[in-house]
């Protein structure tokens, strides 16, 4: 069922979003300002694990060249793409969704600035919980990332980053992996029951601190 445009250039809130073999359930380009709120977003209503049903892949939550972006209380589950992904936004804010059984990253960010990725549940993404690239200022708080097929946390090409107070656990690889980074702060984290607790590679200016391993 389909209650709101899954391609939406304004304010979506509180929709139910059961979508199958369309790009993305909720698309914004080129657009700024925009709440995305309180929305119900599956592929598959029958709750079957998702990984034995076969659909084009879809995101759940898809902007490119967006700015000011509120993405917040969204519950959004078996995704056969990433459950949030962003392209060439920034000042995008990701806050208090719950993310659940995506085939790939549970929150997918490549390219922008100033992004706050803050009280999330990442729960059971087929790559990835969080995979970010080419971002400038970001910061990852407070979230849980469990159940991650690889890495729990994977940043490349990243600057001035603070992750603090988040609680990984069981990822099939690393709970936290940098590459080619700078400026990084790990602070006040707990990862536990994952195959290497961190990996940083390449990465200048950082600080690791009072983390639970």
């Amino acid at each position: 069922k389909q209650k709101t445009a899954y391609e939406i250039h304004e304010r979506l809130v509180g929709s139910e979003m059961c979508i199958r073999d369309r790009d993305d359930h909720i698309r914004l380009d080129k657009s700024d300002n925009a709440d995305i709120l309180d929305n119900d977003i599956r592929e598959n209503d029958r709750r079957m694990p998702m990984r034995s049903m076969r659909y084009s892949a879809n995101n759940g939550i898809k902007l490119t060249q967006s700015a000011d972006a509120l993405i917040q209380g969204n519950d959004i589950r078996n995704i056969s793409d990433d459950g949030i992904d962003l392209e060439n936004s920034d000042h995008a804010r990701i806050i208090g969704n719950d993310i659940r059984n995506v085939m790939d990253d549970g929150i997918d960010i490549e390219g922008g600035r100033n992004i706050r990725i803050i009280d999330n549940d990442v729960i059971d993404a087929g790559d990835n919980g969080m995979e970010i690239a080419d971002v400038r200022k970001l910061r990852i708080n407070e979230n849980l990332v469990q159940g991650s097929d690889n890495e729990g946390i994977l940043a490349d090409d990243v600057t001035n980053v603070r992750v603090t107070k988040n609680l990984i656990r069981d990822a099939g690889d690393e709970g936290i992996e940098f590459d080619r980074s700078s400026n990084v702060h790990v602070i006040n984290n707990r990862i536990i029951e994952t195959d290497d607790a961190s990996e940083f590679d390449n990465v200048d200016d950082f600080v690791i601190a009072r983390n639970k391993i």
